[in-house]
C-alpha cells in the first residue's frame, strides 16, 4: 500500500510539475523527506511521550481513531468489529508519526498551511495544547483550514 500511494503521489507532483514551477518560493518536500531527517527519531520520541504520559493527548489521538472507524464502519457494514484493535494500534502509530513529522515542518520554517480537510491533530496539539507546554516545538507557524464546499446561498443568490 505504501507504495502505491508513494507511486500515485510521484504521479500527481509530475502532473503539476510546471504549475508548481510557477509559484515562488514552493519545494515539494515528500513524507520519507521528513521521516529521514536525523532529528526525526528524537521527534518522534518525544511525541511517543506526550502521547503515553499526557491523558489529553492520548484522548485526543483515541477519539480520532474511534471517529474514523465508525466512519469506516459506516462506509462498509460488514466490516468484522474484531478488527478494530488492530485498526487502533496502526492508527494510532500513524497518527503519532503525522504528529512528529507535523512538529518537525513547524520547526523548520515561518509559514503558513493552509488544508482542505478536517481540523488535523497536529495543528490542534500546537494550537491547543503544545503552545503552553512545549513552545520550542512549534517555531512559527500559523494554521487555517479552509472549506472548499460550495456555498448553496451564494449559487442562488446569483441566479
Amino acid at each position: 500500500m505504501i507504495a502505491i500511494t508513494d507511486q500515485e503521489g510521484q504521479k500527481w507532483i509530475m502532473r503539476h510539475a510546471e504549475q508548481i514551477k510557477q509559484l515562488p518560493n514552493v519545494e515539494v518536500r515528500r513524507w520519507d523527506d521528513w521521516r529521514n531527517r536525523n532529528d526525526y527519531p528524537e521527534q518522534l520520541q518525544k511525541i511517543y511521550q506526550l502521547y503515553q504520559n499526557d491523558e489529553k493527548v492520548h484522548r485526543m489521538v483515541r477519539d480520532n481513531i474511534e471517529e474514523f472507524w465508525e466512519r469506516l464502519c459506516q462506509r462498509d457494514p460488514d466490516i468484522d468489529p474484531k478488527r478494530f484493535e488492530d485498526f487502533a494500534l496502526h492508527s494510532g502509530n500513524y497518527l503519532l508519526e503525522e504528529i512528529a513529522v507535523f512538529f518537525l515542518m513547524f520547526k523548520e520554517d515561518k509559514a503558513v498551511d493552509i488544508y482542505p480537510g478536517s481540523i488535523l491533530i497536529p495543528c490542534v496539539l500546537a494550537q491547543e495544547y503544545c503552545d503552553h507546554a512545549a513552545p520550542d516545538y512549534l517555531g512559527q507557524r500559523a494554521f487555517t483550514r479552509i472549506d472548499f464546499s460550495v456555498n448553496e446561498n451564494y449559487s442562488r443568490q446569483r441566479a
